[in-house]
């Protein structure tokens, strides 16, 4: 894949949101909040500090898991929701955010600082929101994800291009 083809960040992306359901799970069985701060702030500045042998701008990374982080925090909303309203929980064991999740979301970290690193071309692109805007459409068309998702999908980017 081209180093401008945002297909592998977009994947990494989805599948960090795909652990938001997860994550929703633990929180809601154990009592925990949505937001943690201390956690979100941990996030990003983990993620700053991988990303300083990459050459990649801290406030771009900065901005970019901030987003992935409200993309996740939107799921999680959206399903306590419903089962405050009483559908049913996820079935199987409550997962164990720290052993289990945390573990995937940092690979999924290392993921996508390198995707960010390979399209750090494209986010300067006067091109990039068309790019994006059509390989998340691709993407979403691809999983068959509904309007709702696409656009929780599309806040995980709303921040990836920086050019004009």
């Amino acid at each position: 894949m081209a180093a401008s083809d945002p297909r592998q960040l977009i994947e990494s992306a989805g599948r960090r949101l795909a652990l938001a359901p997860v994550v929703a799970h633990a929180k809601w069985v154990s009592g925990q909040a949505i937001e943690d701060v201390a956690r979100e702030n941990q996030v990003i500045g983990n993620a700053v500090h991988e990303s300083g042998s990459t050459g990649l701008d801290a406030q771009v990374v900065r901005a970019f898991f901030a987003d992935q982080i409200l993309a996740s925090k939107l799921v999680q909303i959206h399903l306590m929701a419903q089962w405050r309203r009483g559908e049913a929980l996820p079935e199987g064991p409550v997962p164990d955010l720290a052993h289990t999740v945390r573990p995937e979301l940092d690979e999924l970290q290392h993921q996508l600082i390198l995707g960010l690193s390979q399209n750090s071309a494209l986010q300067r692109d006067s091109g990039c929101r068309l790019t994006i805007a059509v390989a998340l459409q691709h993407y979403a068309d691809e999983r068959k994800l509904d309007e709702w998702l696409r656009g929780v999908l599309d806040i995980a980017f709303s921040h990836f291009c920086i050019g004009p």
